[in-house]
């Protein structure tokens, strides 16, 4: 059985600020994590205010030039697309 999923379901999953994921609550800054996709000492990864991340050590860049989305984030911690987007629908 194949479930359609809207663009509008899409679009309120980008919504999501990835600073939430990690557990952060800060706001309309931009946050250093370590990076989830390597092993590093220092955090090298971005997260940006309007939801984008960007990791200077391994240059994890997906979707947007310089910056991926919610979605990319946590397919790239092992998510396929639909598990992502329940994963995200918890924080709506």
């Amino acid at each position: 059985m194949t479930q359609t999923i809207s663009k509008e379901e899409i679009a309120r999953c980008r919504s999501v600020q990835i600073h939430l994921l990690v557990g952060d609550s800060r706001v309309n800054r931009q946050i250093k994590i370590k990076c989830p996709f390597h092993n590093e000492n220092t955090a090298s990864c971005n997260l940006f205010p309007n939801g984008g991340y960007k990791c200077y050590g391994c240059n994890n860049s997906l979707a947007r030039p310089n910056h991926g989305d919610t979605i990319d984030f946590v397919m790239r911690l092992g998510a396929t697309f639909p598990e992502a987007l329940g994963e995200l629908n918890k924080y709506l």
